[in-house]
């Protein structure tokens, strides 16, 4: 620690005034309010609101996600993570892996700190065909639930058993044409 004296002209010194000097090493004081560390995150990009605090004043405030290839700069301690970013990492992501976000500040004297936080990525179910689109399974259900006891009465009734060979094997294969389109049909709102 330096300490300073003073003389005068004529000579007397005074070592009373002693002057203390110290250097600001230190980046800026981040705090995250949200997200909350293990979050779990969908494909909207989350909120963020901080705490950042200088003695000698916050200069610039960035934030990067995932390998920090891209910083964003924000003004404001609350806003929305960049949607476009956020999609483009997001997107490239399975179901419960880790998104980290770093939050970055820089003082006046040039003084740079970080704070990170992990997320978790939370993606939808994927519901089958038939669930969400449960009239597209109705309707060839249905329609192989009416072909069958319908087919059963035809083949018995005195219409088909007047017809020629020729005939009847024409309107069997139509019948067994339309079975198999309905149950592809059924079949592709399972899967």
């Amino acid at each position: 620690r330096p300490e300073f004296a003073l003389d005068d002209t004529i000579g007397n010194i005074n070592y009373f005034n002693t002057l203390y000097l110290s250097k600001d090493t230190i980046g800026p004081n981040i705090t995250i309010i949200r997200p909350i560390e293990n979050q779990k995150v969908d494909r909207n990009a989350p909120l963020f609101e901080l705490l950042i605090f200088d003695e000698n004043g916050v200069d610039f405030r960035w934030y990067t996600i995932g390998r920090g290839e891209t910083p964003k700069q924000f003004t404001d301690l609350t806003g929305i993570i960049d949607q476009n970013l956020w999609e483009e990492i997001w997107d490239n992501l399975t179901q419960g892996a880790i998104i980290t976000i770093r939050f970055y500040a820089k003082d006046t004297l040039g003084n740079e700190n970080f704070v990170e936080l992990n997320l978790i990525v939370e993606k939808p179910l994927e519901l089958p065909k038939f669930l969400s689109d449960p009239l597209g399974l109705l309707l060839p259900t249905l329609g192989l639930v009416v072909m069958i006891p319908l087919t059963i009465k035809l083949t018995k009734s005195r219409y088909y058993k007047s017809l020629n060979n020729k005939h009847k094997k024409k309107l069997r294969n139509v019948l067994i044409a339309a079975g198999f389109f309905l149950s592809l049909l059924t079949l592709n709102f399972i899967f």
